[in-house]
């Protein structure tokens, strides 16, 4: 989906000031604001990821106008869908790792350069990891990828 990247900056930092958003934003915007908010407001991180992290992510887009692709996986670590097509297109990402108390930096590492060898080289890329209590043997991944608008 094509969306306003003024849009989707205004409503990240609604949500994260706990404001009101722009009303008039797509729901698709309005969802990926409130997962970026998580993301930076999540608890028991292993690798941080702050809200300058995602403005910035946010700024650095050159041009008003951007594809927005949101990923959200949760399961079982063996049962992971595959990762989506859209990878490549990607020119700036956000991504976060989640597991149980048993998540390793091993695991972390691994998913990354699954992630890593999908893009292309020149993504701006923002990566986080955290350990959620009570997901023991569940790993889950966030995606929120921007791509060069489609005319």
């Amino acid at each position: 989906m094509t969306i306003s990247l003024r849009g989707l900056r205004a409503a990240v930092r609604a949500a994260l000031t706990g404001r009101p958003g722009p009303a008039a934003e797509p729901p698709e915007v309005a969802a990926a604001a409130q997962l970026l908010t998580e993301v930076v407001q999540r608890e028991g991180r292993l690798i941080e990821i702050e809200a300058h992290d995602v403005l910035q992510l946010l700024a650095d887009w050159p041009g008003e106008q951007a594809e927005l692709h949101v990923f959200v996986a949760e399961g079982p670590r063996a049962s992971l869908p595959p990762l989506p097509a859209w990878l490549g297109s990607a020119r700036s990402a956000l991504v976060e790792v989640t597991g149980g108390p048993d998540l390793t930096l091993v695991e972390v590492a691994t998913l990354s350069d699954a992630l890593h060898a999908r893009l292309p080289a020149d993504v701006e890329l923002v990566f986080g990891a955290s350990v959620v209590p009570g997901a023991d043997g569940q790993l889950g991944l966030r995606l929120v990828a921007l791509a060069p608008a489609v005319a």
